[in-house]
C-alpha cells in the first residue's frame, strides 16, 4: 500500500498496477487510462501516474512505483525531462513521446514480458 506522503509536488495515481507504470501529464492521462482498461482485460496490471506538477516533482509517489514495477514508460516529454534525471541509476525506463495508441497496445505487453522482475 502506498504510504502516507508529505506534500512535495503532485502526482495523481489514476490507476494502480504492478506490471508497468505509465507516466504522463494531466492532459494525456485519459489516453493512458484507456490503455489500461484494454490491457487489464488481457491480464496486465498497469499503473498510470499523472504528474500534475513539475516544480517540484513528487518523487515520493514516483519512487514507490519505481520500486514496485519493473519498468517506467514515459508518455510525455515534459514529464520525462523533469523525472528521468531524478531516478535511481538502476531504474529501467522507456520514453514514447510520439505514439499511436494501437502501437502501444501491442508494445506494452511485449515490454512487460521482457522486463518482469
Amino acid at each position: 500500500m502506498l504510504p502516507s506522503l508529505d506534500f512535495k509536488g503532485t502526482t495523481e495515481v489514476i490507476n494502480k498496477g504492478v506490471d508497468i507504470t505509465l507516466l504522463t501529464c494531466k492532459e494525456k492521462a485519459d489516453v493512458a487510462y484507456s490503455l489500461t482498461r484494454y490491457l487489464s482485460v488481457c491480464g496486465y496490471s498497469v499503473a498510470v501516474l499523472s504528474v500534475t506538477e513539475l516544480d517540484p516533482v513528487d518523487m515520493r509517489t514516483i519512487r514507490y512505483y519505481e520500486s514496485t514495477t519493473p519498468l517506467l514508460l514515459f508518455l510525455d516529454e515534459s514529464v520525462g525531462e523533469a523525472v528521468i534525471p531524478l531516478l535511481d541509476s538502476e531504474t529501467r525506463f522507456i520514453c514514447r513521446y510520439e505514439y499511436i495508441c494501437d502501437e502501444l497496445l501491442r508494445e506494452i505487453p511485449k515490454l512487460i514480458k521482457e522486463h518482469r522482475k
